[in-house]
């Protein structure tokens, strides 16, 4: 094995922040010229063939809007042309049946097949019906508590002036094939309150795989997470095999005092290091499940993203993939119940590392920037 030089692997993306409140940032639709669009770059060269954002507020009857990829322009803003041609990428819709604090896909009419680096705009502006203050929508163009910003989405006025929005946050949208998303299609993000003396679940854990094209074998040093420590209360960390939903035999276990975390509640970051004198060595392509469970009945917190569908990690870093989800039982006992859609912030710090079976070299993947 080589050293992995404490890798931090994000599993959860690049979310984190104080609290890791989903703090949205939306665009009200509520005028005929008013519009929203997000510039971003393709990743690959691919047959666009859907579109996707989040709605934040709706209000009266929806008025029909148009939802389509157009070029940018020498300003970097989009320059009014659908692409396509005469079979323009673009759809109509309303949100009649979408639930508020959803991401949501859109079937364009007609499929764009792009270039890897393809400078696009997604554009959302009305098409039809009354639009007003009594008849709109708002959709999420942003939100807070991200690592790094690349692309901003840019908002119009009742001028139909295009302005950059605020580069400290992060763009909401997607883009992707009928089966492949890309782009940042978050759905939430919140909190979960537990303890070991609740009816409900008191132990939440985060399944993973570590795929067989990243390496063979592997050992982890610890775990970065985002959590509330409590005081005079110890924390206790599990790693686990995670091949069935029953509990399966501890390959490390640590407990920390909550005290560390400061004198009152702390929602904090928190670089978490087993404590073993010989790691276990762990095999990619096998699921395993570190487990955070508070060994008192105060109430602590864990924090977590989700996305409208499980399909939608797709887009995320670092491996893209559906095989990273949240698990929560109760009492050490019976089954792991799985939520596939939600992502806990807890992140995989690795120590060392061998290459992929037949390979020689590590691949080590980075965040993402778009």
């Amino acid at each position: 094995m080589a050293s992995a030089g404490g890798l931090i692997l994000p599993l959860a993306g690049p979310y984190w922040g104080a609290n890791a409140a989903f703090n949205a940032h939306g665009t009200v639709l509520d005028l005929s010229t008013d519009k929203n669009a997000w510039i971003f770059q393709a990743e690959a060269g691919i047959s666009i063939a859907r579109l996707g954002v989040r709605l934040q507020a709706k209000t009266g009857t929806s008025p029909t809007y148009s939802i389509n990829l157009q070029g940018v322009n020498v300003s970097g803003l989009p320059d009014g042309t659908i692409k396509g041609g005469a079979s323009p990428a673009s759809a109509t819709f309303t949100v009649t049946s979408w639930t508020v604090g959803t991401f949501n896909w859109v079937t364009l009419s007609n499929a764009y097949t792009c270039t890897r680096g393809e400078l696009l705009a997604l554009v959302v502006e009305h098409s039809s019906g009354t639009i007003d203050g009594l008849n709109n929508i708002t959709l999420t163009a942003s939100v807070n508590h991200t690592e790094g910003n690349f692309q901003f989405p840019k908002v119009t006025g009742s001028t139909g002036t295009w302005a950059n929005h605020a580069a400290t946050q992060r763009p909401i949208y997607g883009y992707g094939t009928s089966t492949r998303a890309y782009g940042w299609p978050l759905n939430n993000a919140g909190t979960v309150t537990y303890n070991s003396g609740t009816v409900g679940a008191d132990e939440y854990a985060q399944r993973f795989v570590v795929p067989t094209w990243f390496c063979s074998t592997f050992t982890l040093r610890g775990i970065r997470v985002q959590s509330n420590f409590i005081p005079a209360q110890n924390m206790s960390f599990e790693l686990s095999d995670a091949t069935g939903l029953t509990y399966g035999t501890p390959l490390e276990v640590i407990s920390l005092d909550g005290d560390l975390g400061g004198t009152s509640p702390s929602n904090d970051v928190a670089v978490v290091m087993f404590d073993a004198s010989s790691l276990p060595v762990l095999n990619a392509g096998t699921p395993y499940r570190i487990s955070q469970r508070p060994e008192g009945t105060t109430s602590t917190n864990i924090y977590w993203v989700d996305v409208a569908s499980a399909a939608d990690w797709e887009a995320f870093p670092p491996f893209g993939d559906q095989s990273v989800f949240e698990e929560n039982a109760l009492d050490q006992a019976g089954s792991w119940t799985q939520v596939t859609t939600r992502r806990l912030l807890m992140d995989l710090i690795f120590d060392d590392i061998t290459p992929p079976t037949g390979g020689t070299n590590i691949f080590i993947p980075r965040r993402r920037i778009a």
